[in-house]
């Protein structure tokens, strides 16, 4: 090839990996106004009598505390709490932010109101407080209540103030709010509180339930050892409350000036041994949601739940031990959370950016890598970057938040896994050039899937799992998740039915990729399993492509369609299957077909349609992807003149590279259109396959160099370059021929 025409190739690989590596040093995944007139109590409705299996009897008495971690707990800052565990009390780590930060008491206790997410009332990055409620009778009457139904106007989530009150008047019983908190819980949907104490009194716990506001803890607080105001609060309750009243105390707002944790939530029951809490919204033992707890309550009294309502009941699970452990042990969800998420954008942006530089320097150095030394420790640096995402969820197994400094163990723990893994992998033969990348997709897939069937138990503690201090997902296929799985599970298919093609079974090799496809989209999308909607949504199609063109059927615009077609046909199965469970046992699937039959399906679609666009105000990364995406489109379409040679090379010898890496496309652009991380998710994408395809690559051109120089050459003539891609054939042929042009000129 002449200089002149080498050098604009490399010209165009080198810009597009660079804007790649620019790409990848980004960061990183109808209320309406009340009338200020009381309303009348709605009518009480037959209920069921409550069931005997709930985790709370009546008489019940909910206190709320505003800032309380679990790293707050001690027998010196908190003995009234300590001495509540000491008896037996049942506990958990309840997740307190519903939306924005800080995350403020009054949207606590407002997220109780409506049900669902709430923001508070901030001026400047800070908590304004609660508001004052004024004496009305035997109630009250919330004052700045309009301001606050005015806030939820601009809010996706379609948060309904009052819902909690009237729903529970409708048992036909009483309800006692003590303190302004509980009054924004249990106010009706003008701000008015059928049944008002502003203090603790002699008739404050008259009715079947009674919800408490012991105040706040401040940063004050924390500048001497002693005990807590909202502790002693919690002590004369306990003093207060009549015999046989379970008493069930949370926290309602996360500590201010700290980072986002996780809150407290105890329950002490005569009935009740010690035990760790949950709930069906969390799948986790000892996590539950502040949304919850008005489902609990709901559901204690017999009542069927209200749509608006989007928690589940509280259940029990395992026995908890001695007190300093199980502190210790829900303080350590907060920890490894704070760890885990302060990594996962290094962990990701540090992959993908190392990759890059090594495609730099493989690219415009490519002669002076010709050496077997220099070659081999390239390919182990990509095995070891290919490696990191298993890896990130293997480092799990390690406990590393225990350690004495946990985010240095993650780290350490990562790498460490990663190295072995690709020790392991270049033990294994280098040919064909799919084999490493057969061996740790395979790992990938099966780990991503045993663990989606056992619980997701990896994801608790993975920078690339979920987040209980968010709250944004608990159980399941994350968006990070889906990425790494939709790249493993289409290149292990892509593999194995390359195997079968090879021996001219064509059908056997269609019908793999229809199984891994199959059971690619069960694991992700199945409710118990996986839960991820959007992630189904762009596998059917992926998957579907890609056996279209194993099957040597051209993937037409009609065929396109349909594979669309059938993605939202299976997701919509699954999610009708979803909806047929009992309520509180839904996943965001069939709550969505909930929605659907209530005519309230907008506001969702609405708020994840908003988030994916709103990722195109990212900044530079994001016309970045789309660049990428758009290189990539036309290096898989006429590879000989926009991708790199090694990427032809590696075509020729794995002739379903470029379906396969079609399908990988797919499941970017198709996922980032139908889940709210919108461009984010293809970047995702990138990141885990940037490595996997640089190892083939690098594979194929080590063999094609090896094959030029087994050629027999002429003294007078050698091989037109036009030529050198027909040597590859070599790879997958047992002999080879001299090109019929340099024969001739011979």
């Amino acid at each position: 090839m002449p200089w002149t025409a080498r050098r604009r190739r490399l010209g165009v690989h080198g810009a597009a990996v660079l804007v790649v590596a620019t790409l990848l040093g980004l960061p990183g995944p109808g209320a309406t106004a009340a009338s200020d007139e009381p309303v009348e109590p709605a009518p009480a409705v037959p209920v069921e009598p409550p069931s005997a299996d709930g985790v709370l009897q009546l008489p019940v008495v909910v206190a709320g505390i505003g800032g309380l971690g679990w790293d707050d707990v001690s027998p010196v800052r908190t003995p009234a709490l300590w001495a509540l565990l000491a008896d037996g009390a049942s506990a958990a780590a309840v997740t307190v932010h519903t939306t924005g930060q800080p995350a403020c008491a009054d949207g606590g206790w407002l997220s109780l109101s409506a049900g669902r997410a709430v923001a508070g009332r901030r001026f400047a990055g800070s908590c304004l407080g609660l508001p004052a409620v004024e004496a009305v009778g035997e109630g009250g009457r919330v004052s700045s209540w309009q301001r606050y139904v005015v806030d939820q106007l601009d809010s996706t989530y379609d948060a309904r103030l009052g819902t909690l009150g009237p729903t529970l008047a409708r048992s036909g019983s009483c309800v006692t709010a003590v303190g302004p908190g509980a009054a924004l819980a249990l106010a009706e949907r003008n701000g008015t509180v059928t049944r008002y104490r502003p203090a603790l009194s002699t008739d404050a716990f008259d009715c079947p339930i009674t919800i408490v506001d012991l105040g706040p803890t401040s940063r004050l607080e924390e500048l001497d050892d002693g005990q807590l105001d909202a502790d002693a609060a919690l002590a004369e309750l306990v003093e207060a409350i009549p015999p046989g009243t379970d008493l069930l105390v949370t926290s309602v707002a996360a500590p201010l000036g700290v980072r986002l944790q996780m809150g407290v939530l105890v329950l002490a029951s005569d009935d009740l041994p010690a035990s760790l809490l949950s709930s069906p919204s969390t799948r986790r033992p000892g996590v539950v949601r502040l949304l919850d707890l008005p489902s609990t309550l709901v559901d204690l009294l017999g009542l069927p739940e209200p749509a608006e309502l989007q928690g589940a009941p509280l259940l029990v699970t395992d026995a908890l031990g001695d007190r300093a452990s199980t502190v210790e042990s829900l303080a350590d969800i907060t920890v490894a959370d704070q760890g885990l998420r302060a990594a996962t954008n290094p962990l990701l942006n540090t992959t993908g950016a190392a990759a890059l530089l090594l495609i730099l320097l493989a690219l415009f150095t490519g002669r002076r890598w010709s050496g077997t030394a220099p070659r081999r420790a390239l390919r182990a640096a990509f095995l070891v970057l290919a490696a990191v995402p298993v890896a990130a969820y293997l480092v799990t197994l390690t406990r590393w938040w225990e350690f004495a400094d946990p985010r240095t163990a993650l780290w350490l723990g990562i790498g460490a896994i990663a190295v072995v893994l690709a020790a392991a992998v270049l033990t294994l033969p280098r040919q064909p050039i799919w084999r490493p990348v057969l061996a740790l997709a395979s790992i990938t897939s099966a780990v991503l899937v045993l663990d989606a069937v056992t619980g997701a138990r990896l994801h608790w503690a993975s920078p690339l799992g979920t987040s209980p201090v968010l709250g944004n997902r608990y159980y399941g296929f994350g968006n990070t998740t889906y990425a790494v799985f939709a790249v493993h599970a289409i290149v292990l298919a892509g593999i194995l039915a390359t195997r079968y093609n090879a021996a001219g079974r064509r059908r056997a090799a269609t019908l793999t990729v229809v199984a891994v496809g199959l059971v690619a989209v069960a694991v992700d999308t199945w409710p118990t399993w996986g839960a991820d909607v959007g992630g189904g949504l762009a596998l059917v199609p992926a998957f579907g492509l890609l056996a279209l063109s194993v099957s040597g059927r051209r993937p037409t615009a009609s065929r396109v369609v349909a594979s669309l077609v059938a993605g939202v046909a299976v997701v919509g199965g699954v999610a009708w299957l979803d909806w047929l469970r009992a309520p509180s046992e839904r996943s965001h699937a069939g709550r969505f077909v909930q929605q659907v039959i209530d005519g309230d399906a907008w506001d969702l679609l609405a708020r994840k349609l908003g988030n994916a666009a709103a990722s195109f105000e990212r900044g530079t990364e994001v016309w970045l992807t789309v660049a990428v995406l758009v290189w990539a489109t036309l290096a898989l379409a006429r590879p000989q003149r926009f991708g790199p040679p090694s990427l032809t090379a590696a075509m020729t010898q794995w002739p379903l590279l470029r379906s396969t890496l079609a399908a990988v496309l797919v499941s970017a652009v198709v996922g980032s259109f139908v889940n709210d991380w919108g461009v984010r998710i293809a970047t995702v994408v990138l990141t885990a396959a940037l490595p996997v395809i640089a190892v083939v690559c690098l594979s194929a051109g080590a063999q094609r160099r090896r094959i030029d120089r087994a050629v027999p050459r002429s003294p007078i003539a050698t091989t037109p370059a036009s030529n050198v891609s027909a040597t590859t054939d070599a790879a997958i042929a047992p002999s080879r021929a001299v090109p019929k042009e340099a024969s001739a000129k011979t």
